[in-house]
């Protein structure tokens, strides 16, 4: 059952570095020698395939005794912190979507201040498979630390450690939502700082038709979330929906007059009606 589980886990995280010293392997990897990034703690049937907790508490008590600070970022997976001594902080967040740009300064804050205090120290950080929401806060930190100078080089840096030359293609923060979250903070730093600035929507351009129906078109609607909140629903509110043809070159949405501010998330869903269903076509956040 060992070696299956350790089968297992190696064709899971078969893009991903693993660490494989010192009696360990752990989908682990040292980004600097004081950034850790990782996949899950992982308890019960998910420890076959991920990192097991116990493994993970191991490593921490044996490489980083009583000088570490782990950041789960998982939202949709919870595991006894107790079991790291408390030495946990959980930032939530959604699978394949960015930290709110405010979580991500936060976290550089405290983990800069962490890190600060003993040269010793280390921060781990970790999301499911630790690498989009991992990369993005990551990324962010190499920023915050000045050891990259840009958001591309900090993610390129992230990608290369985390994948490693062996991989056929070098994977770290792919998701363009995700990486504009990080090229939002470059922006941040060099301005000195940020403010939530309100805005207001008048005109959506959809350039390209996704092909989701028989005929290769789709019909468009899309609702918008602020912090969390659904404060725009184009379906619901009354908006007519249009059929959009294939060959279409862009679909307008205009005479919306929303007012907005902060993180954004836009959904774009696939209006069905034989049988009625909503297919979400994509999805993106912005900040104001």
């Amino acid at each position: 059952v060992y070696e299956v589980g350790k089968r297992l886990r190696k064709i899971i995280s078969h893009s991903k570095t693993r660490y494989i010293k010192n009696g360990f392997d752990l989908d682990l990897t040292y980004v600097t020698p004081c950034c850790i990034a990782m996949s899950l703690p992982a308890v019960g049937a998910e420890a076959n395939y991920r990192n097991p907790i116990e493994e993970v508490q191991r490593f921490f008590q044996t490489m980083h005794p009583d000088c570490f600070l782990i950041f789960n970022l998982c939202a949709e997976r919870k595991y006894p912190h107790e079991i790291f001594d408390g030495r946990v902080e959980r930032i939530e967040t959604q699978d394949h979507n960015p930290p709110k740009l405010s979580q991500i300064v936060s976290f550089v804050e405290r983990a800069s201040g962490f890190l600060e205090e003993d040269k010793h120290r280390v921060v781990a950080v970790h999301c499911k498979g630790g690498k989009g929401r991992t990369g993005v806060m990551v990324s962010a930190w190499l920023l915050y630390s000045t050891f990259s100078s840009t958001s591309e080089e900090a993610m390129d840096w992230f990608a290369q450690c985390r994948t490693g030359k062996r991989a056929k293609a070098v994977q770290g923060v792919t998701m363009p939502s995700q990486r504009r979250y990080v090229q939002y903070l470059e922006e941040v730093f060099r301005q000195g700082g940020f403010r939530v600035n309100k805005v207001v929507l008048r005109r959506v351009v959809m350039h390209t038709c996704p092909h989701f129906d028989a005929d290769g078109g789709c019909d468009p609607w899309f609702k918008i979330e602020e912090d969390g909140r659904c404060v725009f629903d184009m379906h619901s509110d009354g908006f007519e929906v249009k059929n959009m043809k294939k060959d279409q070159d862009a679909m307008v949405f205009d005479s919306l007059e929303i007012p907005l501010s902060g993180d954004l998330r836009f959904t774009f869903f696939d209006m069905d009606y034989t049988p009625p269903r909503q297919e979400v076509m994509f999805f993106f956040w912005l900040h104001t």
